[in-house]
């Protein structure tokens, strides 16, 4: 996990918006959505070495950094994973993945509404009252159904 990803985490503690111990995320149940829908890549990551149980590695799998509960100016709260990564390149592999029903029904199994991903500069990393209105910009402009974006900070 990058540094950025990190003080994500971090900064959403903070918020009180990161729901990763939330019980529907436990790891049994990261677990048997890896291995149900990323049968491949879940068996090769523990052949390798991946310890299954340890909750990090299997968000580091699904490309997930932070699993964040917000609510929209319509009241509705919705579940959004995010992936925070320092490289535009990157970041457009990680949505180009995003449009797929494949990936789309990995984050609809574990109760994720939105799929966002975060290009960050560490050397420009926003403060949290920066945080707060990203977040909440973008989750007004949620469209209802699954959504997916790119934002670049």
């Amino acid at each position: 996990m990058s540094v950025t990803a990190l003080r994500f985490r971090s900064m959403a503690t903070r918020l009180k918006v990161l729901t990763l111990d939330d019980p529907s995320l436990c790891v049994e149940k990261v677990q048997a959505v890896a291995s149900e829908y990323l049968t491949a890549k879940f068996n090769t990551a523990i052949q390798i070495g991946m310890d299954a149980d340890d909750p990090y590695s299997l968000w580091e799998l699904l490309a997930i950094d932070g699993v964040i509960s917000l609510e929209d100016i319509h009241g509705e709260h919705h579940r959004v994973g995010v992936s925070i990564v320092e490289r535009e390149n990157r970041a457009y592999r990680l949505m180009k993945r995003g449009e797929t029903s494949h990936w789309k029904n990995v984050w609809r199994a574990l109760g994720i509404d939105c799929y966002w991903v975060f290009c960050v500069n560490l050397k420009h990393l926003p403060s949290d009252a920066e945080w707060v209105d990203i977040l909440y910009q973008n989750i007004d402009r949620s469209h209802g159904c699954f959504d997916y974006r790119l934002v670049n900070l």
